[in-house]
């Protein structure tokens, strides 16, 4: 049988976190936890937005960005 399963998802310019890189198990539920400011809702928001469409709006994406940096990135492993 074939499988796939989310390894990992990584941001780097995405709002105030230069970085976020989140590791995550083959099987199991994956519960977000942690201090405040820690990349949580970032995550949420930026996979929320991917999912609806609304990534594809210039102004959406450009909101996501950190204001300091040329570009953003959202990858999924």
């Amino acid at each position: 049988m074939f499988g796939m399963y989310l390894k990992q998802i990584t941001t780097k310019n995405i709002q105030s976190h230069a970085e976020v890189v989140v590791d995550l198990p083959p099987t199991g539920l994956v519960v977000f936890t942690g201090q405040n400011s820690n990349g949580k809702s970032v995550i949420f928001k930026t996979t929320k937005k991917i999912i609806s469409g609304e990534l594809r709006k210039p102004r959406v994406r450009a909101s996501l960005v950190n204001r300091n940096a040329m570009f953003g990135e959202i990858s999924y492993l």
